[in-house]
């Protein structure tokens, strides 16, 4: 499933310039996988950074927004990827925005959005959505 969403952020010029990942084994793996598949198309390779702040667990919400909005301030960065967990996504986000975790629609496993930020006040919205289903595969939630 991965590779067949690479190849679609590739074809629509959405590769990202660096992938964000939690330190989790399993969002490494995914990460790494993205990483191959952006080789495999022929396409520069993005830097990888594992974010502790994008772990899983019940206090997540504020430390992974933390590392989104540094991600957001930063000029560099025009595109990015960021490789995590639902619920810690979820929770970033809706604290950036400073509104309820379960106002934020849930990801699909594999599920890539994207999002523009404010710079100045780490604020966002999405812009656009790009489904496993998108790719001709099944849409896994939970």
């Amino acid at each position: 499933m991965v590779n067949a969403v690479a190849a679609k952020l590739v074809d629509n010029g959405r590769v990202p310039k660096v992938i964000y990942s939690g330190p989790t084994l399993r969002t490494r793996q995914t990460a790494q996988r993205f990483l191959a598949a952006f080789r495999g198309a022929g396409h520069a390779l993005p830097k990888v950074v594992v974010e502790d702040g994008l772990g899983p667990g019940e206090h997540r919400g504020h430390a992974g927004a933390a590392v989104l909005k540094k991600l957001a301030d930063d000029p560099e960065v025009k595109r990015a990827m960021v490789v995590s967990h639902h619920d810690t996504l979820n929770k970033a986000l809706a604290s950036l925005n400073d509104v309820d975790p379960m106002t934020v629609p849930t990801f699909a496993k594999v599920e890539v959005r994207g999002i523009e930020f404010d710079r100045g006040t780490g604020e966002w919205e999405e812009d656009w959505c790009l489904l496993p289903s998108d790719v001709g595969e099944e849409d896994v939630y939970g």
